[in-house]
Order: C-alpha cells, then sequence, then structure tokens
C-alpha cells in the first residue's frame, strides 16, 4: 500500500509540474493545425488547450497526490500498527 500511495503521489506531482508545458504544446499545436488548414480530430485537445483545460489538469494532479500521500500513510501507518 506504501509503494502504491508513492506512485500515485508522485503520479500527481509529474502532472502538476508537466501540465504548464502540455498546455502550451496543445495549444500552439491547435494553433499550428489552424493557420495550415488541418482539421483537429483529436479527442479532447480542444479542451486541454483551454484555460479550463489547465486548470483542471493541476487540479486532477493535485487530487491524485494527496490521494496517494493519504494512502501512503494509511499504509504506513497498517504496518506500524501490525
Amino acid at each position: 500500500m506504501i509503494i502504491l500511495g508513492g506512485l500515485l503521489a508522485v503520479w500527481g506531482a509529474l502532472v502538476l509540474y508537466f501540465a504548464p508545458r502540455l498546455h502550451a504544446g496543445w495549444r500552439d499545436m491547435l494553433r499550428g493545425m489552424r493557420t495550415s488548414g488541418v482539421k483537429n480530430t483529436i479527442p479532447l485537445t480542444e479542451w486541454m488547450a483551454s484555460d479550463r483545460g489547465l486548470v483542471g489538469m493541476r487540479r486532477a494532479g493535485a487530487v491524485v497526490l494527496v490521494v496517494g500521500l493519504v494512502v501512503s500513510a494509511v499504509g504506513a501507518i497498517r504496518a506500524a500498527l501490525g
């Protein structure tokens, strides 16, 4: 349980760290696609490139980080108590 919680916490922290970069990348990719006339058929890219998408990614990362820390703490407490 401690390892699972640690993995979740690391994943949440990575999402928080990379969210602004991914957001900027999707926004630039969509801008380039529009200027070249390519139709966007990739699901959820419009949302990810929006400001709401960035907030959503940050919230999801924060939630997973907290859940991972809680799961690790519960696992450590259970291991300590026997």
